[in-house]
């Protein structure tokens, strides 16, 4: 039985809370919750490299001052966030990208992050979400509010 607490976000959703200047937005109030609850993150070593090059690239197209770029990931380090990489992940990713026909294995890193450690996936990939929702219950889409 899952109970679900743990969460396993991807690197978009970290990487719109560490975009986002608003301290009362919707993502900043997930985050709050999770933190508040302290349900433990995991996430494969490949968010950061993710996170890194989000920011990298707003910065290269001038959406992000570039001092920011070095905030930006000091502040993703200090999410807490377990770092999960070995040969057994890397064979259950490629399975989950084969099994929902997925273009690269990168989002079933996630995928079996969240399943090894029986956690809410957390994303804003509404492609991915609808690759695999129906039948991976513990897929989360995150929708920010219409403001």
């Amino acid at each position: 039985m899952n109970n679900f607490l743990t969460i396993c976000p991807d690197a978009n959703l970290v990487a719109r809370l560490l975009l986002n200047d608003n301290p009362d937005a919707d993502i900043v109030s997930l985050w709050k919750v999770w933190h508040t609850a302290q349900y433990p993150l995991v996430a494969p070593t490949l968010i950061f490299y993710e996170v890194s090059n989000v920011l990298h690239q707003y910065a290269r197209h001038g959406r992000l001052p570039v001092e920011d770029v070095e905030t930006g990931l000091q502040l993703a380090h200090r999410l807490n966030i377990k770092l999960i990489g070995d040969i057994f992940l890397h064979r259950r990713a490629i399975a989950m990208a084969r099994q929902w026909r997925l273009p690269a294995t990168y989002d079933a890193h996630y995928l079996a992050v969240a399943e090894r450690y029986q956690a809410q996936f957390w994303t804003t990939d509404k492609r991915l979400v609808s690759a695999v929702g129906a039948d991976l219950n513990w897929v989360n889409l995150w929708l920010a509010a219409p403001e």
